[in-house]
């Protein structure tokens, strides 16, 4: 382990990722610029979650801090995190994301720029495929009018001043979905995100099939665009081209090289997305009050 550290904790919320949390947790002790804290936040898990975090945290006991998730989304579990955070900044990461060595030489390098700086990530595929960097087509910085049109920033790429955090008030726990693309809009009211031009994480994307899920993303999408005063246009717009292209206007030969089950799903993702975005700005904010899906932990603070 290098022995270069400053004040730095990186929060790790964890939940039914103990297949590769070993990897992400790796990936930060390499770090050519070590953190004071890692923070661990585990919900309760159905696979070795747990165990893989316990052996962590006994093999490094000054390290790493484990607390209990509140057991509501990612975002109440990163809340939970900051309330014993004493480093000067923070970094964010998921349990299915790993860093690059220097990622966070990096990216405490270009925090200092505004208080809030994000990389690039190599978004890779559950097979290993690698698919793409982004953000791309962006200069030096992310500010309130790009996220506007679009969240181009994942926060296992991100760090910040944790008093720029604390100013903002942190996560906000009414919502239950899309808790990141909030966080950054209040961010980026106060200070633009700086852009570092590295990847500094690779970042784990999944093949989804669940078409419900493409309508929750949609509808807390819209609530939030309803909590910061604007709509989206351009993307309401783009899932009803899409719907069209897939209904109507697909040429007849490209139809036949397309299974008519998938031609459905396309179909039906989009009739999710547009349906979604109208409940969303339906609801507005605050939302009405789900039942919660998880379950709270069960462990002692370590």
């Amino acid at each position: 382990m290098n022995s270069k550290q400053t004040s730095i904790a990186v929060v790790v919320p964890v939940m039914n990722c103990g297949k590769t949390l070993g990897r992400t947790f790796d990936s930060i002790l390499r770090q050519t610029l070590q953190p004071e804290r890692i923070i661990v936040v585990y919900d309760v898990s159905s696979d070795n979650t747990l165990a893989v975090v316990m052996s962590y945290c006994e093999s490094h006991p000054s390290l790493f801090v484990l607390i209990n998730g509140p057991g509501e989304g990612v975002g109440a579990a990163r809340q939970a995190a900051l309330s014993v955070v004493e480093s000067e900044y923070v970094a964010f990461i998921d349990g299915d994301d790993w860093y690059l060595d220097t990622a966070l030489e990096n990216l405490f390098q270009s925090v200092s720029k505004t208080g809030a700086a994000c990389g690039l990530v190599c978004k890779v595929h559950t097979d290993g495929k690698i698919l793409k960097h982004e953000p791309s087509g962006i200069g030096e910085v992310v500010d309130y009018e790009t996220l506007k049109s679009s969240n181009p920033i994942a926060m296992s790429s991100t760090m910040y001043q944790t008093s720029l955090i604390r100013r903002v008030g942190g996560f906000d726990g009414k919502l239950l979905w899309i808790e990141d693309y909030d966080f950054h809009l209040r961010i980026a009211r106060v200070t633009d995100y700086h852009l570092l031009r590295n990847v500094t994480t690779f970042y784990t994307v999944y093949e989804s099939t669940n078409i419900r899920r493409t309508y929750h993303y949609s509808k807390w999408s819209a609530i939030v665009w309803r909590k910061h005063g604007f709509v989206n246009t351009g993307a309401i717009s783009n899932a009803l081209k899409s719907f069209v292209l897939t209904t109507i206007l697909i040429p007849a030969n490209l139809v036949r090289r397309i299974r008519d089950k998938n031609r459905r799903v396309f179909r039906a993702e989009y009739i999710q997305i547009l349906m979604g975005y109208l409940v969303g700005l339906a609801i507005g904010y605050p939302p009405r009050k789900e039942k919660k899906t998880l379950k709270k932990g069960a462990i002692a603070v370590v």
